[in-house]
């Protein structure tokens, strides 16, 4: 029970915890659970070591020239004890699996005796410089040791075969648990058997619908029970262990087989015999079903836990038909991310569901945090000058969801009303406050609450939804001259429903003018005229709300403004705006012009990626996506996954980008985990924390020919085809250790492979999957502004200066806004 609870625990506490323990044991225990067996024979001796209440460690001595190996050493002082009284040099630890009642005192014999080789199966084997695999071959002098693959206890266990290497010797084996586990498993699917076995039995000499239910439940779990019972007999029958037991497993196992054909038998009978019952309920009621609930995951984020929580419990935690492996089985699989890694070292076992729960339980049923992360929403949670309908919906969803959430949690909204309405207050723009003060009528005795907001807000969204507004509309700025700067971006509005280009009483589309056009002069018509390229209505292509498409090729514009596949890769055309010509006689090259450009994306530049293990406060390894930059001069690591990892942070400087300075929420120092599996970190980086790296990389599907040139390869990135977030940017400070130099060239249009210690990072230019995103021709408007505005003449053109981003020069800014567009 003590081992059970141990292994519950983070790694580092496990050995403090054992460490602990020895020394309480030392204290308190007079003598051992046994005494100390010495077993010589020819060509080695094997000294029997008792440990902790019912454990054994072994030394393993060649005699021939005197060097020595333990095995299990839970108890190094005693091990080294033994050594200093047999006087044999020890150099090898065979470490079985890696429980801590086994594997506990690897570190502090392989610190009290510096140079120890430790052999084990299992990466979590403490101290382990040598890995095993089944039939691996080692020496301890002139012994040789085979090492035998056997999966019954942990899912990395070792059993060490010891023979001399003449013919006729004493030989032994080393096995720890697994002979015991595998009997423990034949008598508990052999019991389950019987209780089925016996139950069935009083069924088919009484009819019984109860009991006819009971058996239905247990019947289902007969052929898993099977399963592990015949797993289990395979891995007996693998172990190098006395004929008389082999024999003693064969007649259990084909006694088992005899009652398990018998239950089934039975089985039959008994559902052809009530299966003419359960007809005429059928003929007489109407059954629905309904559709399936399924469990939601849960990745550690505090205001998913009450609803994950509640819905497993009803579910499964409290469903008495369910064994705890089967509940355990069910936790596993919703869990994701950190809640994973705390639970994910303990087994599959009847005993340890309940402290996976009870780890849960205690990790995330905390209501103060919970309620933290509420408030914090409510807080951040700002209202935009553009597009106020959405962002009205957004804030209205947000404080009534939160609000709600908290008065579950027992804070109750009017407690603290007052407080919460003037936070909001603050948040909304002029008009709306206005507007929510005169509803008051301006009673200075009037205290509002923040019902009476929530009300107030509810009613301006609806009226907005009912007239189609965006909160935008309202303040139009047709009417107004504004003086521009030396870029100037020049639009058209539409004031009546006519034809633009012939002033009739027709839509443009139906015009005879127009249809008489060429596809690329329609589509110079429509940028000059400032016309939606949707619906060749007067609004922007970001207002219309039409989801038609072209009907030659599907892409988001107006069939009449299709290119022929000729000309449909790019087409450019340069036109002056009519509004702003030239009447002065002066050359035109001196005039404010546009230039439109359509274009159709067919690749992506792929950048490099990598899946990388990151190392948490505990010790436990978190598999991230990271972006691999040259261009970066410090690595990056997201808001979240700096608090999943619960690191120590340091205060850090501003950050000046191509976006102008950021300030860092801190710096952290994170250990990348090395690929090949070795004790220590491959790599080091101090990584600044900032909210958000970029957006989901590659910003599309890739083409699946990428992955078919990459198949003889190991790639760093095993899900670079799909768009996904980025957590982790490792920059220049440690690029140079991460690619090695060698690459090549996948082929023409793809991108190169570079080879890293994660793996081949592919980067460069690549096609992506035209079956998987849809693909629209992208429309670009470069205005084009007078250099001299001193000389310009005010136009009665309607005009909107670009503003120009802090600290930048007007060409870079203006660059800024046309990749903004």
């Amino acid at each position: 029970m003590l081992a059970r609870i141990v292994n519950t625990l983070p790694f580092r506490l496990q050995q403090r915890v054992t460490k602990l323990y020895f020394q309480v044991l030392t204290r308190n225990q007079h003598g051992a659970h046994s005494e100390k067996q010495f077993n010589e024979y020819n060509k080695m001796d094997v000294k029997i070591l008792p440990a902790l209440q019912d454990n054994y460690m072994y030394l393993i001595v060649d005699k021939a020239t005197n060097e020595a190996a333990v095995v299990d050493p839970v108890d190094p002082k005693s091990v080294l004890e033994a050594v200093e009284q047999h006087g044999v040099n020890l150099t090898t630890v065979l470490t079985t699996h890696h429980h801590w009642d086994h594997a506990g005192g690897n570190e502090e014999l392989v610190k009290l005796k510096p140079g120890l080789k430790v052999f084990g199966g299992d990466q979590r084997i403490p101290a382990l410089t040598e890995k095993v695999a089944h039939d691996t071959r080692l020496n301890i002098g002139r012994l040789n040791v085979q090492c035998l693959f056997t999966p019954c206890h942990t899912t990395g266990h070792i059993c060490y075969f010891v023979a001399p290497p003449e013919e006729g010797e004493v030989k032994a084996v080393f096995t720890a648990d697994p002979i015991k586990i595998c009997m423990v498993q034949l008598d508990t699917a052999e019991q389950y058997l019987s209780g089925v076995y016996e139950l069935a039995c009083s069924l088919q000499a009484k009819s019984d619908a109860p009991g006819l239910s009971m058996f239905r439940v247990r019947f289902e779990d007969l052929e898993r029970m099977r399963d592990q019972y015949q797993d289990a007999y395979l891995n007996l029958k693998g172990l190098p262990v006395d004929e008389t037991v082999l024999q003693q497993a064969d007649q259990r196992f084909n006694k088992f087989y005899e009652i398990f054909y018998s239950v089934k038998v039975i089985a039959e009978g008994l559902v052809s015999t009530n299966s003419v019952a359960d007809v005429e309920p059928v003929r007489s009621t109407a059954h629905f079903k309904l559709p399936e609930i399924s469990l939601s995951s849960f990745s550690g984020v505090y205001t998913d836990w009450p609803n994950f929580i509640g819905l497993f419990d009803s579910l499964i935690h409290t469903n008495g038909d369910l064994s705890n492996v089967q509940k355990m089985h069910y936790l596993l699989s919703v869990l994701d991310k950190e809640p994973l890694s705390l639970v994910r070292h303990l087994e599959l076992a009847d005993g340890n569901y309940e402290i996976a729960y009870q780890l849960l339980k205690e990790r995330y049923d905390n209501k103060r945090l919970i309620a933290d992360t509420h408030l914090e929403s409510i807080l951040a949670v700002t209202l935009g000058q553009q597009g106020l309908t959405g962002n009205l919906r957004k804030l209205v969803n947000t404080l009534k969801e939160n609000t709600m959430a908290l008065s579950v949690l027992g804070f109750e909204v009017k407690e603290w009303s007052f407080l919460l309405l003037h936070i909001i207050l603050r948040k909304l723009p002029f008009d709306l406050r206005s507007r929510f003060e005169l509803g008051l009528g301006g009673s200075p005795s009037t205290i509002p609450t923040f019902q009476d907001l929530l009300g107030f807000l509810e009613t301006e969204l609806r009226v907005l939804e009912t007239v189609g507004g965006s909160g935008s509309r309202g303040s139009s700025n047709s009417n107004n001259v504004k003086t521009g700067t030396s870029h100037t971006t020049v639009t058209l509005t539409a004031v009546a429903v006519s034809c633009a280009l012939c002033r009739g009483n027709h839509t443009i589309y139906r015009c005879d003018r127009f249809n008489s056009l060429t596809p690329v002069q329609r589509r110079e018509l429509v940028a000059q005229q400032g016309l939606c390229c949707n619906c060749l209505r007067a609004h922007s292509v970001s207002r219309c709300t039409s989801k038609c498409r072209c009907l030659v090729c599907g892409e988001h514009h107006h069939t009449k403004l299709h290119l022929p596949p000729s000309s449909s890769s790019s087409s450019c055309s340069l036109a002056s705006s009519s509004s702003t010509a030239p009447k002065d006689g002066r050359p035109a090259d001196s005039s404010p012009g546009s230039t439109v450009c359509h274009g159709s994306i067919q690749n992506t530049m792929l950048l490099g990626t990598a899946m990388v293990g990151v190392y948490d406060h505990n010790g436990h390894i978190h598999q991230v996506r990271a972006l691999i930059d040259s261009g970066s001069q410090v690595s990056v690591i997201t808001e979240e996954l700096a608090q999943q990892l619960r690191l120590p942070r340091t205060s850090s400087r501003l950050l000046h980008g191509l976006g102008g300075k950021q300030r860092s929420n801190g710096s952290v120092e994170c250990r990348i985990a090395s690929p090949q599996g070795a004790s220590q970190p491959a790599l080091v980086a101090t990584a600044v924390v900032l909210k958000h790296i970029t957006g989901d990389l590659p910003s599309a599907p890739l083409c699946p020919s990428v992955l078919e040139r990459c198949k003889s390869i190991t790639l760093a990135d095993d899900r670079l085809s799909v768009p996904g977030p980025i957590d982790f940017l490792i920059g220049v400070d440690l690029y140079s250790r991460i690619l090695d130099g060698t690459s090549y060239q996948l082929g023409e249009g793809l991108p190169t492979a570079h080879r890293s210690i994660f793996g081949w990072i592919l980067m460069g230019q690549a096609p992506i999957d035209r079956d998987k995103v849809a693909l629209p021709n992208k429309s670009i408007q470069v205005s084009v502004g007078d250099p001299h505005p001193q000389r310009s003449r005010r136009r009665p053109a309607r005009r909107r200066p670009t503003q120009r981003m802090h600290g930048q020069p007007a060409p870079y800014a203006a660059c800024n806004c046309i990749h903004a567009c």
